[in-house]
């Protein structure tokens, strides 16, 4: 075996170290659901911009799952918090008001169908990624100079009723989304304004067990090194 084929086997030893998975529950109305070209998100663009599932994915072709009632959009998208620390990262802002929008996550009571709070995690087109802790049960929002438009559409003061995000299941326990910033009526419904993705933060353990992976990788490559120079001088 040469040296590089040791490394490998270190990379593959990482990379095989589960990390934290989706556990919150999603407690909407519908379920997950395969996409097709009837999917009520998916519709062409009036600019330039991909489809929301091209721009999310990187593949205009991909066949994936998102939240959804027989195709139609879902009127109320919110989960059951596990406790767990989510990190929410902004990967696109194409609309024209992305500059005066601002994203977040809000607290719902099901049982009184009412608001606690709002909670903002990006404001305009700055990127990066944002931790936050949701409890009990949460959904998420786009506030814009229209309206502040709730993923539980049917409690939106602006554009009631109507679904402005769509989700959709990404790897390694991920999720992501798009969201609509105008009145549907009034929009082109391409979900492609804004596009987030949110995931649950790595546990102390997974990263401990990540380190422990590198760290017996790179001795077990510089002890493979030192036997193969030792190898190559007694052969000189």
């Amino acid at each position: 075996m040469k040296p590089r084929h040791l490394f490998f086997v270190g990379l593959v030893l990482v990379t095989m170290m589960p990390l934290s998975g989706w556990a919150d529950t999603y407690t909407g109305d519908g379920g997950w659901v395969t996409s097709s070209s009837s999917s009520y998100w998916n519709n062409p663009s009036w600019g330039p911009e991909p489809n929301v599932v091209c721009a999310l994915f990187g593949n205009c072709a991909a066949t994936v799952s998102y939240l959804g009632t027989s195709g139609s959009a879902p009127a109320n998208i919110y989960f059951a918090s596990s406790g767990t620390t989510l990190q929410a990262q902004l990967l696109f802002a194409y609309a024209a008001l992305a500059p005066v929008t601002t994203f977040g996550w809000f607290s719902f009571d099901p049982n009184t169908n009412s608001i606690t709070g709002f909670n903002p995690l990006f404001a305009g087109v700055g990127g990066g990624t944002v931790q936050f802790t949701p409890t009990g049960y949460y959904g998420f929002y786009i506030s814009t100079p229209g309206g502040v438009f709730l993923s539980t559409s049917n409690l939106s003061a602006a554009d009631a009723g109507n679904q402005h995000f769509a989700f959709f299941q990404g790897s390694n326990g991920s999720l992501y989304l798009g969201a609509e910033d105008l009145f549907l009526g009034q929009s082109d419904r391409d979900y492609n304004d804004l596009g987030i993705a949110i995931s649950p933060v790595p546990e102390p353990a997974s990263l401990t067990l990540m380190g422990m992976g590198l760290a017996a990788g790179a001795a077990g490559l510089r002890k493979r090194l030192r036997r193969y120079s030792s190898t190559r001088s007694d052969q000189r």
